[in-house]
């Protein structure tokens, strides 16, 4: 995709660089992040957390702890 508008309209290369980051960014993030020493590592800088990880909700009343 980014040859061909570099190739055709190479003033408009702006506005797809977000989503061609994502798509080569995206294969060697999830290989670093799957090993456990770099997962650990981004853990403790609070870095790629979801929202439950950060700001766990209160348990449901219809959730038993585990025994």
């Amino acid at each position: 995709m980014g040859p061909l508008i570099l190739e055709f309209a190479p003033h408009d290369i702006g506005w797809p660089l977000p989503v061609i980051r994502g798509m080569a960014f995206s294969a060697p993030l999830t290989m670093f992040t799957s090993r456990i020493a770099p997962a650990h590592w981004l853990r403790r800088l609070r870095l790629l957390l979801t929202p439950e990880e950060t700001d766990p909700p209160a348990s449901s009343p219809y959730c038993r702890p585990r025994p």
